[in-house]
């Protein structure tokens, strides 16, 4: 078991990051990779965008005001797990033997989103197009959704469909014009707060079921030892993930590492059948023979 916990205690910065950085600046009283963005409530039924947490010292003179990224920003957790371990358990009943181990991790946070490698900007270079609407974020642009996506995006908010919807609303940046961007925030530090996941796991690791074949069964042939074994590798996951506006959006295991557009998944090794063999021999050291039998499956996320 391991506990992890940092705070920064004095730190006075060379200059000061602009709102889209906020991530990247370490304050005093906070770890030193403290999460720092916009608390999401939901989507909101009337207009299908992410509904963000105003902060309770929030100024709102304004409509201007309702999208300015101080007035949101929230301490939200940290990427590094403050409580990580692993566990080992074993038993044996005469010839048969069983041992378990495991690793968990609890309390820590992460954004999750894959960003698709093509948006609306991706079509005015060279071309005099003006934007009329800006994107919350990347799940409401329409160019995106001509890609691949999950299924779980035909659940989205339609103006016939507003409840227990998974995704907010598409829209042409080119073509509407609705002023979401002077009543909603639009800044990347405070929206991507919807994508906020809980990463705590606990993961069987290995199961080892083992059988020794007892001496009276095999003392005629030239045989000293004879041992089964079945060892279950990965075998199961249990996890607190949730996304932070309480949607069905599925969501990786925390055991599954994302890189830019990539994910790298592990082999999970279901079943591994092993025979021992011992045979007797004249010479100094026993010649030992195993016969293995291995069936494994790759994890595949689109």
């Amino acid at each position: 078991m391991a506990l992890n916990r940092n705070i920064v205690s004095k730190y006075n910065p060379p200059y000061r990051n602009s709102s889209t950085s906020y991530n990247a600046e370490m304050l005093e009283g906070f770890p030193t990779d403290g999460i720092f963005s916009g608390r999401c409530t939901g989507i909101d039924p009337e207009t299908g965008l992410y509904n963000f947490e105003l902060r309770p010292d929030a100024v709102i003179r304004t409509k201007d005001d309702l999208h300015l990224p101080d007035n949101y920003l929230f301490y939200l957790g940290t990427p590094t797990s403050p409580l990580t371990g692993g566990f080992s358990l074993s038993a044996d009943y005469k010839e048969f033997r069983l041992s378990v181990n495991g690793v968990y991790s609890v309390g820590a946070k992460q954004f999750e989103y894959i960003r698709p490698p093509v948006s609306y900007s991706s079509t005015e270079y060279g071309q005099e197009i003006t934007v009329n609407e800006m994107v919350q974020t990347f799940q409401n642009d329409l160019f995106t959704q001509y890609l691949n996506v999950n299924r779980d995006m035909f659940n989205r908010w339609t103006p016939e469909n507003k409840t227990d919807v998974s995704a907010p609303r598409l829209w042409n940046p080119y073509t509407a014009d609705y002023g979401f961007s002077r009543q909603y925030p639009t800044e990347t530090a405070i929206t991507q707060g919807a994508f906020l996941t809980k990463l705590s796991y606990l993961r069987i690791k290995n199961i080892i079921l083992g059988y020794k074949l007892p001496k009276k069964y095999i003392q005629r042939s030239k045989i000293s030892n004879l041992d089964f074994s079945l060892q279950l590798r990965n075998t199961k996951e249990w996890t607190r993930k949730l996304r932070a506006q309480h949607t069905r959006y599925p969501v990786l295991l925390p055991s599954v590492s994302i890189s830019d557009f990539n994910i790298y998944t592990e082999i999970k090794k279901y079943e591994t059948f092993q025979i021992h063999i011992i045979r007797n021999s004249h010479s100094a050291h026993p010649l030992m023979h195993r016969i293995s039998r291995c069936k494994t499956e790759r994890k595949n996320y689109s």
